[in-house]
């Protein structure tokens, strides 16, 4: 279910973006990374995921000067972030 999650919501950002809807840009690059997490992708595909997202929901929402949006992408990524550190550190601890 939450490989499915993720592919929808890579189309939604996709498609948030091609179309210029911030709330596709803010759910579906917003939750992608998560969903991810969840999946157990390999540890440098989430990264890159995360990063990518991170960047092209920043800069959509620089370019359209939408503040309010910025500011909560920003800490939507934060808290992705969070959850890809936490996840390192129990794995880490889980393998040793």
């Amino acid at each position: 279910m939450d490989l499915f999650l993720a592919v929808g919501f890579l189309i939604i950002g996709v498609a948030g973006l091609v179309f210029g809807n911030d709330i596709g840009v803010f759910i579906g690059l917003g939750l992608l990374p998560w969903q991810l997490i969840k999946v157990k992708f390999s540890d440098i595909i989430v990264l890159g995921v995360i990063i990518i997202t991170f960047s092209a929901g920043i800069i959509y929402f620089l370019m359209n000067n939408n503040w309010g949006f910025l500011l909560g992408y920003f800490l939507v990524m934060a808290y992705n972030y969070w959850g890809y550190r936490s996840n390192i550190i129990d794995s880490n601890s889980n393998n040793s």
